[in-house]
Formats: structure tokens, C-alpha cells, sequence
């Protein structure tokens, strides 16, 4: 009885021991090398161990460990590549199955359905659906052909970004942006100029800088 319950612990032990050498060390065919996945965290983890303030600083070490441009990690259970060669990564972003996006989980919480929607993270018909639509309305406002017009409400908004900058503050909102020393917040600065360039587009109206404050908002 005792020699049955030793063998079966021994046959449970090799079953994890083998469990976790497909799950966490062997690698797919044709992988490229890298570390071995650990528990929980994954190579995420061993990222952060490395430089958890620049995760791409340690990618660059583990490549350099492993002598490749090419590392394959396991980040939250998705197979991740990570390229340190321009050549390379320019030859495989022109490879027609390295097109599409990836499932993003924070890009599926900005629906409530839970769903992948706009036109920056879906793929496939949908995708072609929307840019569509979105390239239909586009060149209803001069997309793809200039216009005197609209260069000349974009120069004239720039004129007054410029003038905005000149000047000391006249408006308590653009303490947000605009200091006393002349330094300014990026991209804040531009919201105003940005969003009179689209109103003037849309409805022909733009906000003066006096009650332009809705604006940044």
C-alpha cells in the first residue's frame, strides 16, 4: 500500500514537472529564443526585474543575453516578438500575415458591450467598413485636394497661437498652459488652435480667444 501511494506521488510529480515544461520552457517550432515563461507575471515579470522604468532597455538585454534581433517573449499569455533591428522589423511589417491588431483588453473596456470598436483597433471587414465611411466624409471637407480656404483658416489660427504666445496672460484659463516666463504646455497649447480649425470645418464658427475656454475643457 505504502509503495502504491510513493508511486502515485512520483506520477504526480512528473506530471507537474512535465506540465510545466510544456507550459513555461519548451517553445513553439520556429519561435524565436528568449527566456523561459515564469509563474504568474511571465517574462513581464522579468522585464520589470531588469528595468521596470524601460522595458524596451530590457528587451535590449535580453536579446544581447541571447545573442538575437529577434527575442520571443510570453507577456499575459499572448506570444510577444520583440525586434531590435530596423531591417528586420521594416521586412515583417510588410509581410501581409503580420497584418491586423491585437485584442487589447483596455481597448475593449472603452465600450460597454465589451467590444473592440474604431477604426484604430479593429481589422477585417469592420475595419474596411469604417475606413470607408470615415474616407467618404473626409473628402467632403477637401481631403485629398487643397484648398485656398481651409490652408488659409489654418494660417490665420496660427497667427493667433502665435500672437497667444507673445503675449502675457490675459484669461485665467491659460494659466493651464501659458506661464509668466514664457514656457508653455504641450500638447495643451495647441487644443484651442486644433479645435477652431475643426469648428470652422464643421459649422463654419470658431471661439474667439475670450471665450475660448469651453474649449479646454
Amino acid at each position: 500500500m505504502v509503495f502504491i501511494s510513493v508511486l502515485l506521488w512520483c506520477a504526480l510529480v512528473l506530471l507537474f514537472v512535465y506540465r510545466f515544461y510544456l507550459n513555461n520552457i519548451k517553445r513553439p517550432p520556429n519561435y524565436p529564443p528568449g527566456p523561459p515563461r515564469l509563474p504568474i507575471l511571465e517574462d513581464y515579470g522579468l522585464l520589470l526585474l531588469l528595468d521596470y522604468r524601460h522595458l524596451q532597455r530590457a528587451a535590449y538585454k535580453l536579446a544581447s543575453f541571447y545573442k538575437t534581433k529577434v527575442l520571443g517573449l510570453s507577456l499575459a499569455g499572448y506570444p510577444t516578438i520583440v525586434v531590435q533591428d530596423g531591417t528586420i522589423a521594416r521586412k515583417l511589417l510588410t509581410r501581409r500575415e503580420m497584418d491586423g491588431r491585437p485584442k487589447l483588453f483596455l481597448a475593449k473596456l472603452r465600450q460597454r458591450e465589451f467590444k473592440l470598436r474604431g477604426i484604430n483597433f479593429i481589422d477585417g471587414p469592420s475595419w474596411k467598413d469604417q475606413r470607408w465611411f470615415f474616407l467618404r466624409h473626409l473628402r467632403d471637407y477637401g481631403f485629398g485636394r487643397r484648398s485656398e480656404q481651409y490652408e488659409k483658416e489654418v494660417e490665420n489660427e496660427l497667427e493667433r497661437l502665435v500672437e497667444q504666445l507673445t503675449t502675457d496672460q490675459r484669461y485665467g484659463y491659460e494659466r493651464d498652459f501659458l506661464q509668466p516666463d514664457g514656457a508653455v504646455k504641450c500638447p495643451d497649447v495647441f487644443l484651442i488652435p486644433l479645435a477652431n480649425v475643426f469648428l470652422q470645418l464643421a459649422i463654419g464658427e470658431r471661439y474667439e480667444r475670450a471665450r475660448a475656454k469651453s474649449l479646454v475643457q
